[in-house]
């Protein structure tokens, strides 16, 4: 059970995904501080990333239905996602992308090893 005070802000959301929970308890057992969810980094666009670690400026997002011709994969879709990785990148915060049925650990979002903390 979760019960630091972070680790229920990051599940808060009004339906917390099944990622949310593996995140952190993969966080927790990794002595990792837990990440910001759904992070606004843009003030003048309304961009998030699912998740965030704002201090050390590193995102997480969390592609769903790739598989099923999803918002992500699709031509406009994809291109957005682009402009909003760039739009991240210009203002210092490196991101990572990985799909839902793959990102069961830290190490395909490209986190393994960082010092995230």
């Amino acid at each position: 059970m979760l019960a630091d005070p972070a680790q229920a802000k990051l599940l808060q959301r009004k339906e917390p995904s099944q990622y949310a929970f593996v995140l952190a308890l993969q966080c927790q057992t990794r002595d990792l501080p837990l990440p910001v969810a759904e992070y606004r980094f843009d003030k003048t666009r309304r961009w998030r990333f699912d998740f965030a670690w704002p201090k050390k400026k590193i995102a997480l997002e969390v592609e769903g239905g790739c598989l099923i011709r999803g918002r992500h994969n699709r031509g406009s879709g994809y291109l957005k996602d682009l402009e909003k990785y760039n739009a991240a990148a210009a203002q210092g915060l490196a991101s990572a992308a990985g799909h839902a049925a793959t990102t069961g650990d830290a190490r395909d979002a490209g986190l393994a090893g960082k010092n995230t903390g």
